[in-house]
């Protein structure tokens, strides 16, 4: 059962109503010593500001996102710099393949090359093959002698081709002209000749 309070006594308050109006008022600035009476000074009492709230329904905005300098003028830098030149290496001179009768023997002779010679010309050839024969002790035709021909002319062609290169342009004439082509295959006979002397010896 709640008592009840006389009523002679004050009844009990945490806080003086005085401390509460001056909260609610503002800060209260006090001039002079103190207070009537030679009291405490006034004590200036400011309440807190209200610190603002930001809506929960609102979006969130996103920071900034801070890039270095130097990222930054990357890119610029790399497209103001040009790529090196590209360095050739020296062509190397071709490797010279041995050429050996052995080659002959890998493909079959099922190729024909005919040319066109004189009476005197053919004549000619059969009595030095027929010579030829006689001095090796052996049968022998017009066609070993050409495919040994072959043989000497791919394995000087290096040389060969270094004594046209000295040579120049050489203009062919027509095959109806005779003077003007047989002094044509004879300066290719020269760059031949020229070319057989500076190989090397056939292994």
């Amino acid at each position: 059962m709640a008592k009840r309070v006389p009523k002679d006594e004050k009844p009990y308050r945490p806080l003086e109503e005085s401390l509460v109006r001056s909260v609610l008022s503002g800060p209260t600035f006090a001039t002079g010593q103190g207070a009537v009476g030679g009291g405490s000074p006034a004590v200036a009492v400011a309440a807190p500001a209200p610190v603002p709230q930001e809506s929960s329904s609102a979006p969130a905005k996103p920071m900034p996102r801070l890039v270095p300098t130097t990222q930054q003028s990357q890119p610029a830098a790399a497209a103001s710099v040009s790529p090196p030149p590209a360095v050739h290496a020296a062509e190397a001179p071709p490797v010279r393949r041995p050429v050996t009768a052995s080659d002959s023997m890998l493909e079959p002779r099922d190729r024909e090359k005919r040319m066109l010679l004189t009476r005197s010309e053919e004549r000619d050839v059969e009595r030095l093959v027929d010579r030829l024969a006689q001095e090796l002790g052996t049968s022998l035709k017009l066609s070993h002698v050409l495919r040994a021909y072959t043989l000497l002319l791919l394995h000087a062609e290096d040389e060969i081709l270094d004594r046209a290169r000295g040579t120049g342009h050489l203009a062919r004439p027509g095959n109806g002209n005779a003077p003007q082509l047989a002094e044509f295959e004879k300066a290719v006979a020269q760059i031949l000749m020229n070319g057989f002397r500076d190989a090397p010896t056939i292994r």
